[in-house]
């Protein structure tokens, strides 16, 4: 059958939800230990902020909210305990690995404890999520870049471990190239909303509902859409760089540094500081 056709056939499957909000719950917290576990052997720095899976009514399925400076409050993933026929188990292992660890909380926390970074650069959550789009100082290309570059990753740190999961991932980065027409949609060729989660719906297989509360927020904010894609192409290519000037001096837990080592940064920036980390290793440019 088609994509739409298989989509639709494992929405349709009651094995791939959870019947309970605290299974859903459990089911995250099981699977950011497993990532845990694995972290040491592609980071050689991991944060002394711990990370916690909080249950949430309402919001997009899954989002990170950073620690604060004083370590009183943890890390957060945040997910959403609400129309579970809607939170398949196949997309899960995404979503922690973007959302969680090593996504967004190895980022916001190691350069929160960063003592060496300006505080503009440590400090992510002077946002308001209700006044978008104003509030936003943050490089949405970076930060989301990193993060769906983590989705990635999770293949290379075995935590796919089932097609099902493998094809959620596929579907979420499906999802994150659809965003790019989405948005070009709405705030060029002024398309409707509901056109747009139309769309949405049909390219992805995502349940209706979470297409329209996607696009109804990517119309408020233009452009932070296209931010994540770019922003993961960015960095795959500095790594592909990297392993072909450094071969087999290449390492993967010395990258993961450089990328994460100064916070928050312009993609051009980062590039640049990319350069100086090859040469200083002896890459061939």
């Amino acid at each position: 059958g088609t994509f739409t056709e298989f989509a639709e056939s494992l929405k349709k499957d009651p094995s791939f939800f959870f019947s309970s909000e605290d299974e859903l719950v459990e089911g995250y917290r099981a699977l950011v230990q497993r990532i845990t576990e694995k972290l040491p052997h592609f980071f050689a720095k991991l944060p002394e902020m711990p990370l916690e899976v909080v249950p949430k009514q309402g919001g997009p399925a899954a989002y990170y909210f950073a620690g604060t400076p004083d370590g009183k409050r943890p890390g957060r993933f945040y997910v959403n305990t609400t129309r579970l026929n809607e939170r398949a188990k196949y997309e899960m292992p995404a979503l922690a690995l973007h959302e969680g660890v090593p996504g967004h909380h190895l980022q916001g926390a190691l350069a929160l404890e960063n003592q060496d970074l300006p505080r503009f650069l440590r400090y992510i959550e002077d946002r308001r999520y209700e006044f978008c789009p104003a509030r936003r100082p943050l490089y949405t290309a970076y930060l989301e870049g990193w993060a769906l570059y983590c989705e990635h990753l999770g293949e290379e740190m075995g935590m796919y471990g089932t097609p099902h999961e493998l094809f959620g991932r596929l579907s979420i980065e499906m999802m994150r190239a659809v965003r790019l027409v989405v948005d070009t949609g709405i705030h060029h060729f002024g398309w409707s909303v509901e056109r747009a989660a139309a769309y949405m719906e049909e390219k992805t297989g995502m349940a209706a509902g979470e297409c329209s509360e996607e696009c109804h927020r990517y119309a408020a904010w233009p452009g932070q859409a296209c931010g994540y894609k770019v922003g993961q192409l960015a960095i795959e290519e500095i790594r592909q760089r990297a392993e072909a000037r450094l071969g087999a001096d290449f390492d993967i837990r010395s990258f993961h540094e450089l990328i994460l080592g100064a916070g928050p940064l312009p993609l051009d920036i980062l590039g640049q500081r990319a350069d100086a980390w090859m040469a200083e290793r002896g890459g061939k440019a």
